[in-house]
């Protein structure tokens, strides 16, 4: 009797385990069901190899990329100031005016299209296309309806042209612009000199036969990057959440305290934070 409850005994073992390795399955049966329920794919997190110092110099270097311009600017005009010699200074005030005048087409230009970037890509790629397409249907109705002279800088610019590539680009803008548009990739932020011509009376360059050339394609895609910095700044960019949190983030514990009271109090007195609440349990 004894050795079979001692043999009976293990026997009551197994079924819990049983048990418990059927509520395992059962449990990652229940993972892999909602992950696949979810639709979302596990992605990997890339590891940092950058090195912590490496980090630091770079963050250091980005908060204070706009000190180190302008006083490497400084240096440079005393440089300039230090360099001046007697019976040259018309040569060199007309090197250094022409200094400034580069720094502010290519410098100024290149830095408002990145912000352009930021705002969307569709901020970037609207602007060149519509240069671009202006470029071309002026050029085609020209060639094909040209026969009023637009200006003497370049005998060959047509009114037929001139009015032909206006239309089709506003209307290749609209087109261009509506279908972009329907793209989240395209719209989400992350959070000139004019006168190519006067070289030559008519052709800057003969690699588009009895047209500017290639340097003329560039002269408006200045212009256009101002232009679209502006609009932006006065009629599309608005407060950037993103921003304003790296900002509070930045703050002392107490100045946070601070705004945090009084953004609830706000949100009490406007009847927002009730409905948060009861939307959050």
């Amino acid at each position: 009797m004894t050795e079979l409850r001692h043999r009976g005994a293990p026997d009551t073992d197994p079924p819990s385990d049983d048990k418990g390795s059927e509520s395992e399955l059962k449990d990652g049966a229940s993972d892999s069901d909602s992950k696949v329920d979810s639709g979302i794919p596990e992605v990997p997190v890339p590891s940092d190899d950058t090195p912590e110092v490496l980090n630091k110099a770079l963050s250091g270097l980005s908060s204070r990329y706009f000190l180190l311009c302008v006083n490497y600017f400084f240096y440079g005009f005393c440089m300039f100031v230090l360099s001046l010699v007697k019976k040259h200074y018309r040569l060199q005030f007309y090197m250094f005016g022409w200094t400034h005048v580069t720094l502010l087409i290519v410098v100024t230009q290149s830095h408002l299209i990145i912000h352009n970037l930021f705002e969307g890509m569709i901020w970037f790629i609207v602007p060149i296309s519509c240069v671009i397409c202006n470029d071309i249907m002026a050029y085609m109705f020209g060639f094909f309806f040209g026969r009023t002279p637009l200006i003497k800088l370049s005998p060959k610019k047509t009114w037929e042209g001139f009015i032909g590539g206006f239309f089709a680009t506003v209307v290749f803008g609209i087109l261009l612009s509506y279908v972009m548009a329907g793209y989240c990739y395209f719209v989400c932020p992350v959070e000139f000199n004019n006168d190519t011509n006067r070289f030559q009376t008519t052709d800057f360059a003969d690699t588009i036969p009895g047209h500017g050339g290639i340097m003329d394609r560039f002269d408006c895609q200045y212009l256009m990057a101002t232009f679209v910095n502006v609009y932006i700044a006065s009629f599309i960019r608005g407060p950037n959440p993103s921003k304003v949190i790296q900002q509070l983030l930045a703050l002392r514990p107490d100045q946070q305290l601070f705004i945090f009271n009084s953004l609830k109090t706000h949100l009490t007195e406007r009847g927002l934070l009730p409905a948060l609440e009861e939307a959050v349990a």
